[in-house]
């Protein structure tokens, strides 16, 4: 059993500031970081599906021989029928959901005068790599063909009593072809399309005042 991957996390969001001072004096570093948000699983492969193990019924008499006359009757040799087809491999599951990088929150720096400087930086969050979905199963082999008959005209004595004979049985050397194998899963990027990189988090407003 496969399952879809699991959804990456958001990026958690930086607090927003509020910085109340008189007098700035030299320099006021304000650095804000909101975090990456996390990646995602991958899909899980399909299953591969099923060896077939049925195999067709054996060619009859009547299929190949017909009746038994002498006059015309021919040696025929007829090959059985073809295998049964493997079951199909399941499709390849889902990735998970990429999600969005934390945004920064907003900054208000409120001071009565400014000697010297104030510098801010302001750092979103990446969003979640995107991760493959998972690929088709591959399909289960094909079975055997099914036996053949082979009906044989003859000339038989029983002491020095001799007539024609029709001689008919299964045969098991003439198989018919191997069955084929089953088809392939789909893969997901097929069913899912691309998976996408989450988005980089926002930036909140600044204010010196």
């Amino acid at each position: 059993m496969s399952y879809p991957g699991i959804n990456g996390k958001p990026g958690v969001q930086s607090p927003s500031l509020n910085i109340m001072s008189q007098q700035i004096v030299g320099t006021l570093q304000i650095k804000l970081q909101g975090s990456d948000g996390s990646n995602p699983e991958a899909g899980g492969n399909g299953r591969a599906g099923n060896d077939m193990t049925s195999t067709p019924p054996s060619l009859s008499k009547a299929e190949c021989c017909g009746t038994c006359y002498i006059w015309s009757y021919d040696d025929k040799f007829c090959k059985g029928k073809s295998g049964y087809s493997g079951e199909g491999g399941n499709d390849g599951r889902a990735a998970g959901i990429s999600r969005n990088g934390g945004s920064t929150g907003s900054v208000t720096v409120y001071s009565e005068s400014v000697s010297g400087f104030v510098t801010l930086q302001q750092n979103p969050g990446y969003g979640g790599i995107p991760a493959e979905h998972g690929y088709g199963g591959k399909g289960g082999n094909g079975g055997d063909g099914g036996c053949g008959f082979k009906c044989i005209r003859g000339y038989w004595c029983e002491g020095i009593v001799c007539k024609h004979r029709c001689s008919d049985h299964t045969d098991c050397d003439n198989r018919g072809a191997h069955g084929n194998a089953g088809l392939p899963g789909n893969d997901g990027f097929s069913l899912y399309g691309v998976p996408t990189q989450g988005q980089m988090g926002g930036v909140g407003n600044s204010d010196l005042r």
